[in-house]
């Protein structure tokens, strides 16, 4: 189901799509001031997408804001139930009574790697290499009952898109647990705990990869992408630059002889070549942009600036978590050059730390942090 976010007047506003064969469709659903003082007009507009947007029959004029919420939610109810989605790439997702229910599944999370360490980790052959998709940390199960399900970050049942269920029902046929990053309309997978019938979390990743290969080539899932990963020095090196040259978010290393293990892990590092950080919305300005923040080693939200939300993204409201990219931070400043990427639906504002922050402006002080060290 679609949340409501709301504009500048906290007046409720969403953006939604839908794709079907060669339909491609748009739908935008608004509340704001009417004509008259006291009033409001509920209004839904559709249109072709890249078309014009025109105003529907249903739209309500000069109503009480009572009547006017009342619509709004009829038609948002409506709407996605017929398969629209706040996804732009317009996919239907799964509507399953069990959204928000604990999964029992819990994914392993990298670690920050430093600068320091990238020689290391990139001239032992112990450590793998693989891209870092930028997108929500995604489970994939199928279960004995042949239920096909997704869990987020925090192990947590959510929707998936319906496209993915069709594929995998006629695909596999087995249980398997994979573990991604949900990018648009694909999942970037770069782990597996179940695969064909059989438990591997206490597989060596290198044999859990190399399992993962083999499976996912015969299952011809286009909706399924496996992360490519190295584990030669050279091919490393190779990989590293052309990732870091075309602009990618950055890699993650993951130690090739260790079982998966649940929640954040020395086995597992990341490095990102452009540094962002989920940051939790403090409050709405303007003009389309909102104050966020993170929290201190005290546990205080400290301000770190303000980002612009892009024209087609709805407005988010306080409290919710934000990913932000950032050229570097200035202590006890802000974010310089802060970019919106995109809404987090996958943490919680306490998840929002000072202590992810790596980039520094150059010559500020440095805030004392604790660095991963490397496994032996």
């Amino acid at each position: 189901m679609a949340t409501n976010p709301t504009t500048d007047t906290g007046l409720p506003f969403v953006t939604l799509y839908k794709r079907e064969g060669s339909a491609d469709k748009v739908y935008q659903l608004s509340i704001g001031a009417g004509k008259d003082a006291g009033t409001y007009d509920a209004l839904f507009k559709n249109a072709r997408r890249g078309q014009p947007l025109k105003t529907t029959s249903k739209s309500l004029l000069g109503v009480s804001l009572g009547e006017a919420r009342a619509a709004f939610d009829s038609v948002l109810k409506a709407k996605t139930e017929d398969g629209y989605t706040e996804d732009e790439g317009g996919q239907a997702y799964t509507n399953s009574e069990f959204t928000g229910r604990v999964s029992g599944l819990r994914p392993q999370l990298p670690k920050v790697a430093t600068e320091e360490l990238l020689p290391q980790l990139l001239a032992d052959p112990r450590w793998g290499l693989a891209e870092k998709a930028n997108g929500e940390n995604r489970m994939l199960q199928r279960n004995e009952q042949g239920e096909i399900r997704g869990a987020n970050k925090k192990g947590l049942w959510v929707d998936i898109p319906q496209e993915w269920v069709q594929r995998l029902h006629a695909a596999a046929t087995d249980p398997f647990i994979l573990c991604g990053e949900h990018v648009g309309e694909k999942l970037y997978v770069f782990d597996a705990l179940q695969l064909a019938g059989r438990d591997i979390r206490h597989l060596p990743f290198r044999e859990r990869y190399h399992l993962m290969v083999q499976v996912l080539a015969t299952w011809n899932v286009p909706h399924l992408v496996l992360l490519q990963t190295d584990f030669d020095p050279a091919a490393k090196a190779r990989r590293f630059e052309e990732l870091r040259a075309g602009n990618r978010e950055g890699v993650v290393f993951k130690l090739a002889d260790q079982p998966h293990c649940d929640g954040y892990s020395d086995a597992s590092l990341k490095f990102k070549f452009c540094e962002s950080s989920a940051c939790q919305v403090l409050t709405v300005n303007q003009k389309r942009s909102v104050a966020i923040g993170l929290v201190d080693s005290a546990g205080t939200t400290v301000p770190v600036g303000n980002v612009t939300v892009p024209p087609n993204v709805p407005v988010p409201q306080a409290g919710d978590v934000v990913e932000v990219a950032y050229l570097y931070y200035n202590p006890g400043g802000a974010f310089e050059q802060p970019v919106w990427c995109f809404k987090r639906g996958d943490m919680d504002p306490s998840e929002c730390l000072l202590s992810q922050v790596t980039r520094f402006k150059p010559e500020a002080e440095e805030e004392t942090q604790e660095r991963p060290r490397m496994r032996a």
